[in-house]
């Protein structure tokens, strides 16, 4: 089975969104530095002279909370961003099969086969499947893309069978 397609901006922004989630690293990330924020604030919370000083020195804070809630979606999309703009490739069109032995993915400039022992896990959400071969090295199918009848369900059931753990 086969599937065609062309990356979008959103397809490489919503993959490194994924996978942050799916391995946990930003959550980790925001808790390290919300924790981090939260003694800061103790410190300086007790070594306050007044009541306005203390009121001034929590408001301060208020940013630093921002940007470890908010920091890495922000970073996120900035490089996702830039990494799709610079990559030429973005524009061609993508022709993906699979089969017993592997993953082919074809574009005019070449093409890559992937046996299925080289993929280390892959994942899903609402729009993509993201195969990978290593912990920031992916290979992206839209689900767009999936408009055969069973196309999804045949890779998966591939992946599933060849032991490519999903997380």
């Amino acid at each position: 089975m086969s599937i065609q397609f062309r990356l979008t901006k959103a397809d490489f922004i919503e993959s490194g969104a994924f996978y942050t989630t799916a391995s946990g690293k930003g959550r980790r990330q925001i808790m390290l530095l919300v924790c981090l924020a939260g003694a800061g604030a103790v410190v300086y919370l007790l070594r306050a002279q007044s009541a306005l000083s203390m009121l001034l020195g929590g408001l301060a804070f208020v940013p630093l909370l921002g940007l470890a809630l908010y920091g890495p979606e922000i970073s996120r999309r900035l490089v996702a961003g830039r990494l799709y703009e610079r990559n030429k490739a973005r524009l061609e069109e993508l022709a993906v099969s699979w089969s017993d032995s592997g993953l082919i993915v074809a574009a005019p400039t070449g093409s890559t086969t992937y046996g299925w022992d080289q993929f280390l896990s892959w994942a899903e959400n609402q729009k993509l499947l993201v195969l990978y071969l290593a912990a920031n090295v992916s290979v992206i199918l839209p689900k767009r893309a999936f408009t055969g009848a069973g196309e999804l369900a045949d890779l998966r059931q591939h992946l599933s069978g060849q032991g490519v753990k999903k997380v």
